[in-house]
């Protein structure tokens, strides 16, 4: 038996790189929403979960709002339970679209009931334009078997979510920020309708950007 929610925001482990030849990449902490999956094994041996399996639906990036924002060198990446590959899209690494297989030693005992965290993001993207993505999560049992889990809408990383809020908060709405939240609402529609959950910062961005929109 499988119960599945959304978890609190947490951090994971990253870096951030600067993208330039005089500082290294440093140690950063990278905000997230992990994926709680409770497990109840009503058998009596073992179960074990080979890998954790992400096939990513859609994913795009996401403009700013209300100011201006030029995209530089820097980039972030984090210790995810599964990191995403990216591609270019417009300009910026977001994940590719495909399934995206990453090892695990999770073993639940018969009889037990236990909880696994999963975090998922991109394995590399710009420190300051979020990119949104929906993906299904499936646990595959040493078996071979698969439990499928719900899909997800979701937007990376929750920090930079926040610089987006804020600006969104202060925006003008004139004629070029309700265009450019009309087509960040209209992206983030497009990823919900592929996903069984959405995230609470994907879901309060699409309330902000509706707001400046002039749209529910």
């Amino acid at each position: 038996m499988t119960t599945v929610s959304l978890g609190e925001p947490t951090e994971v482990t990253g870096e951030y790189d600067p993208g330039g030849r005089v500082v290294d990449a440093r140690p950063r902490r990278i905000g997230t929403i992990p994926l709680e999956v409770d497990l109840r094994n009503t058998g009596d041996k073992p179960l074990s979960v080979a890998s954790v399996e992400v096939d990513v639906l859609a994913s795009t990036r996401l403009d700013r709002c209300g100011t201006t924002t030029r995209a530089g060198t820097g980039r972030i990446g984090a210790v995810y339970t599964v990191r995403l590959p990216v591609a270019d899209v417009d300009g910026q690494p977001a994940p590719k679209p495909g399934v995206v297989n990453t090892p695990s030693d999770f073993t639940l005992d018969g009889g037990e009931t236990d909880w696994m965290e999963i975090t998922v993001g991109p394995d590399s993207q710009s420190d300051v334009v979020a990119q949104l993505f929906a993906y299904r999560p499936a646990l595959v049992l040493d078996d071979g078997s698969r439990i499928v889990l719900p899909s997800v809408a979701t937007i990376s990383s929750t920090g930079i979510v926040g610089r987006y809020l804020a600006a969104a908060k202060t925006a003008a709405p004139n004629a070029a920020v309700k265009k450019c939240a009309a087509e960040a609402v209209d992206r983030i529609d497009e990823a919900a309708r592929l996903a069984q959950l959405r995230t609470p910062p994907l879901t309060e961005l699409r309330t902000a950007y509706a707001t400046l929109a002039g749209r529910r």
